[in-house]
């Protein structure tokens, strides 16, 4: 069984403040923290990095094999970069809030459809490219006996930022979370009839009563009895 960090262990080992680690950074940096995105940045900085080189990796992967060569430009695939993967992010997210029947109509030049800020952004053949390659973890380091491998590097990520930028409060407690998910083929999708979110990924986290940070800081996916068992 997966034992997540308790709370002895972590106010043990270390003397910190509990909240936003101020300390790792110079007092320039702090002056650069001005918005919300400043702040989603620091977390996602390096991941972004990441995404791009195993999306750019999938792609020459497939193209060499001659598959979506649509999506390519004279023959070959125009390399992914993360202020490109940044507007990709930004019209996924437009999209989760301002929601078409179909996703050629953000592009649609229909005057229903002028307000739509998409197109100025990013055409839609370089949108559906981007999310027809886009990977966490590029094609040659997939373990096909690691139902996680895909995601592997984004979970760790996650960790290891959150425990770098934020330390809990004293009083934390493990909770059961289910983060909401429509996929059917991993194999790790549960299903729990009395939470709000009956059908998702499973995980065990460790919850901060005091602010409510909760899952980022340390948690683990619930894969089965038989995968965590042996995890």
């Amino acid at each position: 069984m997966i034992q997540l960090q308790t709370q002895e262990q972590m106010h043990s080992n270390q003397k910190k403040t509990p909240g936003f680690q101020f300390a790792n950074f110079t007092r320039k940096q702090l002056q650069g923290l001005k918005s919300p995105a400043d702040f989603f940045k620091l977390f996602v900085q390096e991941l972004l990095t990441q995404i791009c080189i195993a999306t750019n990796n999938q792609a020459r992967t497939l193209i060499s094999a001659g598959m979506c060569t649509s999506y390519t430009s004279n023959g070959a695939w125009e390399l992914l970069t993360v202020n490109e993967l940044l507007r990709f992010l930004g019209i996924v997210i437009y999209m989760s809030v301002v929601k078409l029947s179909t996703v050629d109509k953000y592009w649609s030049s229909d005057v229903l459809y002028k307000s739509c800020p998409v197109r100025d952004v990013m055409s839609k053949k370089r949108f559906l490219a981007i999310l027809s390659f886009i990977q966490v973890t590029s094609p040659a380091e997939v373990d096909k006996g690691d139902k996680l491998t895909r995601m592997r590097y984004l979970l760790d990520h996650v960790k290891e930022i959150s425990q770098r930028l934020y330390f809990p409060h004293k009083d934390i407690s493990v909770d059961e979370r289910m983060v909401a998910s429509k996929h059917k083929y991993s194999g790790i999708r549960q299903f729990i009839k009395d939470k709000p979110i009956r059908f998702g990924i499973k995980l065990w986290v460790l919850a901060c009563s005091v602010t409510g940070y909760t899952c980022t800081w340390n948690f683990f996916v619930y894969l089965g009895k038989k995968e965590n068992k042996h995890s």
